[in-house]
């Protein structure tokens, strides 16, 4: 977490400009969630007093608010996302601009040490990966601890015995993260590696391929292109694998907690202590928190990968003119 933290101080600067739309996103995130939240309250109410009772009096109160809500929440959550997309190009150029202007005072030395695929990639695939570390990640963190903090007080309202007991199971989400941050990063450091030195065969050979054709060398370039693709297959795969491989072992946990909610709720149902629209509701609130916290998770293992290209980005910052 460290380089983490070192990367975002050193290009959070670069939002100086944006940060009054951040803080208009960061409302937008609130609203919706707040929305999200009130809808799956008006579920329970129209179960108990409308569905439950076959009240159809009891219906267009409650119909009339979800779908007031409903449009709210739509609409929010329509600027919010717009505002942010338009938040996230507008850091991506502004830090892709920086980096070219001080990679065009760098001495002849540099390029002699560095390809240029590899810089190709640094200054598009690399500057993406920080932007999805200052922008997009602050963004998601916000919108995924806000709706975290709703969901769990609104599970608690509705019963804070069993939301408590809910709750055992949400830490495996952040310690999963964690288990396999390490490793991601470091696939995703060698496929961007590999995936600039693709771009530098490509160039080099399309360069050269006059002289590549009079000397009869296409077999060799071809052969130069398949050892660097074959590099960037292996490092893309194993990334996905451990990807693919944290967000099956997140589904489970998350369906062990929802069946868990579901066996306590009927029990308490049984009992009269509970109704089914307050257990449909809990059971909507148990459902809505757990991707939130899922999203954390990932989002951990984003910015693990982004410092992989923090990393690569400063040495080319770094370089003295």
């Amino acid at each position: 977490m460290r380089e983490v933290r070192t990367a975002f101080r050193r290009f959070w600067p670069l939002t100086r400009g944006d940060r009054k739309w951040l803080a208009a996103i960061v409302a937008c995130v609130v609203v919706a969630a707040l929305a999200e939240t009130a809808s799956i309250l008006l579920f329970a109410e129209l179960t108990d007093n409308a569905l439950k009772a076959g009240s159809l009096a009891a219906f267009w109160g409650p119909a009339a608010a979800w779908l007031g809500v409903a449009v709210l929440g739509a609409f929010v959550g329509y600027l919010g996302n717009s505002l942010a997309t338009w938040t996230a190009e507008r850091f991506v150029l502004r830090l892709r601009a920086k980096v070219f202007r001080h990679v065009q005072e760098l001495p002849p030395h540099f390029f002699q040490k560095h390809r240029q695929g590899d810089l190709v990639e640094r200054l598009t695939g690399d500057v993406e990966a920080i932007e999805q570390m200052v922008v997009s990640g602050v963004v998601g963190t916000v919108s995924a601890a806000f709706s975290a903090v709703f969901y769990s007080a609104a599970a608690l309202y509705l019963r804070w015995d069993l939301a408590l007991a809910t709750f055992v199971l949400a830490p495996l989400f952040l310690l999963a993260a964690r288990r396999f941050s390490g490793r991601i990063r470091t696939a995703s450091q060698d496929e961007r590696v590999a995936d600039g030195a693709i771009t530098s065969v490509v160039e080099e050979s399309l360069g050269n391929v006059v002289l590549t054709q009079a000397y009869n060398r296409s077999r060799d370039e071809e052969r130069r292109l398949d050892r660097e693709a074959r590099a960037w297959m292996k490092a893309s795969v194993r990334g996905a694998r451990l990807s693919e491989m944290y967000e099956q072992f997140v589904e489970v946990v998350e369906t062990i907690c929802v069946l868990a909610v579901i066996g306590l709720g009927v029990w308490e149902i049984s009992a009269d202590r509970m109704t089914l629209g307050q257990l449909l509701a809990f059971a909507a609130f148990v459902g809505y928190l757990y991707p939130p916290i899922r999203n954390l998770g990932r989002l951990g293992l984003t910015l693990t990968a982004a410092t992989a290209g923090a990393r690569r980005l400063g040495e080319i910052l770094d370089a003295e003119p």
